[in-house]
């Protein structure tokens, strides 16, 4: 069924590994995790959750060599 406003997501782009694992975790803390941060077939770091105050979060992170 349709619920106003769960129909959308913001999308934080993080430029390292170590800033997105930092990042995800604090948005997590009392929240709900939809997808564990993980590597993806597109060479990303991406994750999604749902934030205690019930706002969705799409996380993703293309490292480069030092990150």
């Amino acid at each position: 069924p349709y619920t106003p406003g769960n129909n959308f997501h913001v999308a934080v782009q993080c430029d390292t590994v170590a800033e997105i694992e930092r990042v995800f975790a604090r948005f997590a803390e009392g929240g709900s995790v939809t997808l564990p941060l993980q590597y993806t077939f597109w060479g990303s770091r991406f994750g999604m959750l749902t934030d205690r105050f019930g706002v969705h979060w799409m996380f993703n992170c293309e490292p480069t060599q030092d990150g």
